[in-house]
């Protein structure tokens, strides 16, 4: 509070009111200026609003003189991790599956249940870089991450001393849909196979909702002919705001142990190729 010269103004009683559609309060109601002319209420809110949904006006009881200040209330801020373990299993003969753990937790750390999470796995696009922080000069400067690869697979150690297959890859491919809207456009077909390619080849659950542990759990499902030859990006996300409430990761599609120790035949036979380059599907 200050006077009309500018003076700030100690010993004044303001009122505080809230036109407020969360069911909100104010506490206390009404406070005396401090020697910086400030006086202070607390706000309490029961849910969540829309922006500048609620107003708060501050009102000097002796000259009726009143501000207002427009406050938007959020949840509070959620942390959200993703990673997976090891293990792939096979829920049919020509489909793994790969689960993902989520964790939602709040700024101390505390499991947070019952929040409502978006999740996605789609190819890696165009325009994501294998190293966005890479300076002109370094080997992966502007080198975009791989969606697919080209490739074959090899005995390891050897043919004669086999213990499980490994994969070769002999060319490293960018998502063709550059521009991201899953519409084949002219000059996207790099490959001239009439198709985006590798496209979405993977099925997750798209909503899931954490449990008393703050813990979701998804299943990434995909066709084994694609397993060690495309790389997804899953995402989670929630709506809650705070800096953490996305979170991704780079996930090559992977082979079951069990597959890659049949030395009779490979895991599967590459559907982009095993040839050098990118613009055919030799």
């Amino acid at each position: 509070m200050r006077d009309p010269i500018g003076n700030l103004v100690k010993g004044v009683t303001v009122g505080f009111t809230a036109d407020d559609v969360s069911g909100g309060s104010l506490f206390p109601p009404a406070a005396v200026t401090d020697s910086n002319g400030i006086a202070s209420t607390v706000f309490t809110s029961n849910t969540v609003t829309s922006e500048d949904a609620i107003v708060i006006t501050a009102t000097e009881e002796t000259s009726g003189l009143a501000a207002e200040a427009n406050i938007t209330v959020a949840d509070r801020a959620l942390f959200i991790s993703l990673g997976t373990g090891n293990e792939i299993s096979s829920p049919t003969t020509d489909s793994y599956e790969k689960q993902f753990s989520i964790f939602v937790t709040d700024a101390n750390s505390n499991p947070v249940p019952n929040v409502e999470l978006t999740v996605s796995g789609t190819p890696v696009k165009y325009t994501e870089l294998l190293d966005p922080n890479a300076e002109p000069g370094d080997a992966n400067y502007q080198v975009r991450r791989p969606a697919f690869y080209k490739g074959y697979w090899e005995a390891f150690p050897s043919a004669d001393a086999f213990e499980y297959w490994i994969a070769i890859y002999t060319a490293s491919c960018a998502n063709e849909d550059i521009d991201d809207d899953a519409i084949l456009d002219e000059g996207e077909d790099l490959n001239g196979d009439g198709n985006l390619t590798p496209g979405n080849i993977v099925a997750i659950q798209g909503d899931v909702t954490t449990d008393e542990n703050g813990q979701a759990l998804v299943a990434l499902r995909y066709p084994k002919s694609f397993g060690a030859w495309a790389t997804v990006n899953v995402v989670a996300s929630t709506p809650v705001a705070g800096s953490e409430n996305r979170t991704s990761q780079f996930y090559t599609l992977g082979v079951s142990a069990v597959d890659a120790a049949v030395e009779s035949s490979p895991p599967n036979s590459n559907p982009f190729g095993s040839g050098d380059s990118c613009e055919n599907t030799l």
